[in-house]
């Protein structure tokens, strides 16, 4: 039986600007692929005022707002152990990364942040340990890894 990694893409409107949108649909077409490589299965999910399964590629569209009392809620309604990996621009403030933290630890799940765009919020912006990694588009293959293996920012 394959592990499952939940892929969430922030589906917002900050994701129509600066070609965004068009990085994560790349993401999103070459993830089963990759993931297979590692032996896992992904399962897709559009991250806007609610969380919902990305079924259909087109339906990866920027519109609304990403709400963190829905990431917060889907992490926590995940059965404990889940593996998450976050596609975003930036959280509102800190208060919501510790949310996200708090949630993660009380779970004893993962989840890597992917941080997409010139304007991102980077490394520097969130205390790494909150995150199993921070990475960028270009590192899906090694962040998927580290979600496999468990790994939170020790050596592959």
């Amino acid at each position: 039986m394959s592990e499952e990694i939940n892929i969430i893409f922030d589906a917002s409107g900050s994701f129509g600007e600066n070609g965004k949108s068009s990085i994560e649909k790349m993401l999103a077409v070459s993830a089963r692929r990759i993931a297979a490589n590692f032996g896992a299965e992904v399962i897709f999910f559009i991250w806007r005022e609610e969380i919902e399964q990305l079924r259909k590629l087109p339906d990866l569209k920027p519109e609304g707002r990403a709400e963190i009392d829905a990431l917060t809620n889907f992490i926590e309604d995940n059965p404990d152990g889940s593996k998450f990996l976050l596609i975003t621009d930036s959280f509102k403030s800190l208060s919501e990364v510790a949310k996200i933290k708090k949630i993660i630890e009380e779970k004893n799940s993962d989840l890597i942040l992917m941080t997409v765009g010139a304007d991102a919020a980077r490394e520097e912006n969130y205390n790494v340990s909150t995150f199993g990694g921070i990475f960028s588009p270009a590192d899906f293959p090694t962040a998927l890894q580290m979600l496999m293996s468990g790994n939170r920012g020790e050596e592959i």
